[in-house]
């Protein structure tokens, strides 16, 4: 989730405008579902059920994760957005 994400001008959570709309879900990327992991790949295998990019549903999405001291870092494959490929990381650390 994008920090900077502005505020809807109302409390109602489906009374955004258009441009509310679009900044929120633009600024935002989710799913849920299990996984398995593949400890002698170093992959996570995540089995999709909810997303909300709707094409991602009942599919399944490789990642690799790094383990080092108190940091969890997972990478996707590259992914096409736009005209453009990424690859995202995700980085936890451990806290305390």
């Amino acid at each position: 989730m994008r920090r900077d994400r502005p505020n809807f001008s109302s409390d109602d959570p489906l009374g955004g405008n258009p441009e509310e709309i679009r900044s929120a879900y633009e600024g935002f990327d989710a799913y849920c579902g299990t996984y398995e992991i593949d400890t002698k790949g170093q992959i996570i295998i995540h089995h999709i059920e909810g997303s909300k990019f709707p094409n991602w549903v009942e599919t399944d999405k490789v990642r690799f994760f790094e383990l080092a001291e108190d940091r969890l870092v997972l990478s996707t494959t590259p992914i096409m957005a736009g005209d453009e490929k990424w690859v995202v990381r995700f980085m936890w650390s451990r806290v305390g």
